[in-house]
């Protein structure tokens, strides 16, 4: 029998001879080891719960808008929050103040060219935060006036390219806002076929389609 050493020994040699004659049959062919591909680092994804305990107005949250300036808009079906990413400000109703929230029930936020927000509110109508007064104004329904809003349940909200305001209603259709109009006050102007062409959010309401 072999020593332990002498068959160590052989079977090294045998493969510093396979390593070589490899490297011989490179050299004779051009040929070159496929490449590595690095591979990235995989950085772990991070989720912070924000709750009434960091001061947001209510646990179930409608609508979320990031707005030009970094702060993240929450609308909450008990106010509307403002959060900087450590601490929250509340937006409340308060009665008696006609440059507060007129309902704390927030469906949607979108923002307009001015970096002012338009809110659509149940019960409430529509409401413009401005930015520079950190203070509200509201477009709500008026039977007395037949360029008001068709409806203050408003559940959806699209800024379009004009500037133009489109609010679809639970029950009175889609108005269209032209702040322009009428500086101050705005004026609302009527889809066709109300009662049938109500929107919520984009989803289809029974009986009712999407236009």
């Amino acid at each position: 029998m072999r020593p332990l050493w002498l068959i160590l020994a052989l079977a090294c040699g045998a493969a510093l001879a396979d390593g070589a004659a490899r490297a011989d049959e490179t050299a004779l062919t051009g040929a070159t080891a496929p490449a590595t591909a690095p591979v990235p680092a995989v950085r772990p994804l991070y989720f912070e719960h924000v709750t009434t305990r960091d001061g947001l107005s209510q646990s179930t949250v409608m609508s979320i808008l990031q707005d030009a300036q970094g702060y993240l808009w929450l609308g909450t079906q008990s106010g509307l929050d403002r959060y900087d990413g450590y601490s929250i400000r509340e937006y409340r109703r308060q009665r008696g103040n006609s440059a507060g929230l007129a309902s704390d029930y927030i469906w949607a936020i979108a923002e307009d060219d001015h970096n002012n927000l338009w809110l659509a509110t149940e019960g409430g109508g529509i409401e413009r935060w401005d930015r520079n007064t950190d203070r509200f104004q509201r477009f709500k329904h008026d039977p007395l006036k037949s360029q008001s809003l068709a409806s203050d349940a408003v559940r959806a909200l699209l800024i379009d390219a004009q500037g133009r305001i489109w609010a679809g209603t639970l029950d009175q259709g889609l108005d269209v806002l032209d702040p322009e109009l009428r500086p101050g006050s705005g004026q609302v102007g009527r889809g066709t076929e109300q009662k049938q062409a109500a929107i919520i959010g984009g989803r289809k309401c029974p009986g009712r389609g999407i236009v």
